[in-house]
């Protein structure tokens, strides 16, 4: 569906660039169904791996509804709502309070609630590795995870991208044999 720029899976806002039909106003700012979504009505387990934020705004396209891609505490709120199985990226610092070193002005600590729903926590490359929890949420960097090129110098306890999308394969095909 074609949206306005910035958004992550909601219908357009009425001013459009020349040439496009100004859209019909049922459709303005309302959520779009997203791939993931999807997958889950379906009974699929779903994963989501980045090296990004996953609160960036590609993997955001697949969780979250927002009319601003600049909304991350709120998208990484609606990625710990999701119920995603595997989590694996950056953007630790959405996830928790100002008073943790974090950015989330509203004071939740969602770790508490991935906690509290069972979800296993793992920060580096070893724990990720060690992990067997169907339900693994790992935030691997405060912000964006080191570029592959720079990781084993700058960061080398973080995961390479071939490490964790293994990992999610692995935890996601425990389940089911079709999975997002």
């Amino acid at each position: 569906m074609r949206t306005s720029d910035k958004f992550i899976s909601v219908g357009p806002h009425k001013d459009t660039i020349s040439g496009v039909p100004v859209p019909d106003e049922d459709l303005r700012y309302r959520p779009v169904a997203t791939l993931l979504e999807g997958a889950k009505l379906l009974k699929k387990s779903t994963g989501i791996v980045v090296t990004s934020r996953v609160s960036h705004a590609t993997p955001a396209a697949f969780m979250a509804h927002t009319p601003s891609r600049a909304d991350e505490d709120d998208i990484m709120e609606q990625a710990v709502y999701q119920g995603i199985n595997v989590v694996f990226g950056g953007g630790k610092r959405h996830l928790i309070p100002k008073e943790f070193k974090g950015r989330r002005v509203d004071g939740d600590n969602l770790y508490e609630y991935l906690k509290g729903w069972g979800y296993q926590i793992v920060e580096n490359r070893p724990d990720m590795q060690k992990a067997r929890s169907a339900r693994l949420f790992g935030m691997f960097a405060h912000s964006h995870m080191d570029p592959e090129i720079d990781r084993p110098r700058l960061h080398p306890e973080q995961p390479t991208l071939a490490e964790m999308t293994r990992k999610a394969i692995e935890i996601l095909s425990q389940d089911r044999t079709v999975f997002f």
